[in-house]
């Protein structure tokens, strides 16, 4: 299916009205606990994927990352449900198609990126860090790639338990490989929401889900977690989620004919092997940028 073709399909999917979008700032980069590259090379993919993700910047950087060679081009679909962050991606993209700046200027020079987004008419979240992430994403990758992945950003204005969004998704893009990208908003919805994020996640059939928790009591992320498997009790599970998410998914699971008893008494010890084996959990202690 043509690139025209399905981004006519992306268009049809159905958008939240303007007066049930929230109006949160999205951050231009995010407080994520970054993944390394020793973590997300074993997951770099050598053909055209799709990544849907959420926010600004951090999403084209792990697209970047999670490509074998520049000759990948990931399709970056962002699902938010804030109205400034359809306006952000409007803003950025017109900035990347008119700059004739290099990688170096276009960070540094009065008319280069981060004044413009200090310019821009909407209201984004910035800091001291976005200046170190851009100026690495910057040298590691050559900016007409960047700018060819952000010319093909597509927004959708919608909640991420909104799970017949990401089943049209998958429907859309049924041969090409997936990677989901959550941030934090798994850990930071709580339940009945949480249950419906990971099933919507889980509706993409991702070959990678990425993630990471929120940390209450420091009010940001300090965990990542890459699954290969988004069975949702499982990552409810290995995320150590709100115990009526995990209930209410066990449940689930009991009820389901479809699934042998035996599958389910063996759930327990198949999370941690999972766990062992595939180090689905990772903290990171070191906050420095992806080396």
């Amino acid at each position: 299916m043509s690139t025209i073709a399905t981004d006519i399909l992306l268009d049809s999917i159905e958008r939240l009205p303007e007066e049930k979008l929230n109006n949160y700032r999205p951050f231009i980069v995010g407080n994520d606990t970054p993944l390394t590259a020793k973590v997300l090379t074993p997951h770099k993919l050598n053909q055209d994927f799709i990544l849907v993700g959420t926010s600004l910047m951090r999403s084209v950087e792990l697209g970047c990352r999670l490509a074998e060679s520049e000759t990948i081009i990931p399709k970056i679909i962002i699902v938010d449900n804030s109205k400034h962050t359809s306006a952000a991606w409007k803003r950025l993209k017109e900035f990347f198609e008119t700059t004739s700046l290099d990688a170096k200027s276009v960070l540094e020079d009065d008319d280069g990126l981060l004044e413009y987004i200090h310019t821009m008419d909407v209201p984004i979240k910035t800091d001291e860090y976005d200046f170190k992430f851009l100026k690495l994403l910057f040298s590691d990758y050559d900016l007409d790639y960047i700018k060819k992945i952000i010319k093909e950003v597509v927004v959708i204005e919608q909640d991420w338990e909104n799970t017949e969004i990401f089943s049209n998704i998958r429907e859309i893009y049924h041969d090409i490989p997936i990677v989901a990208y959550s941030s934090n908003i798994i850990d930071f919805v709580r339940p009945p929401s949480q249950e419906m994020v990971l099933r919507s996640i889980h509706a993409l059939q991702p070959c990678l889900s990425l993630c990471t928790n929120y940390d209450t009591k420091a009010r940001k992320p300090t965990k990542s977690y890459v699954f290969t498997d988004t069975t949702p009790l499982l990552v409810a599970e290995s995320m150590d989620l709100d115990k009526v998410t995990i209930g209410s998914l066990k449940k689930a699971v009991e009820l389901n004919d479809d699934i042998p008893k035996e599958a389910v008494k063996k759930f327990g010890t198949a999370i941690k092997e999972l766990k062992e084996k595939q180090e689905i959990a990772i903290e990171i202690e070191n906050q420095k940028p992806v080396p």
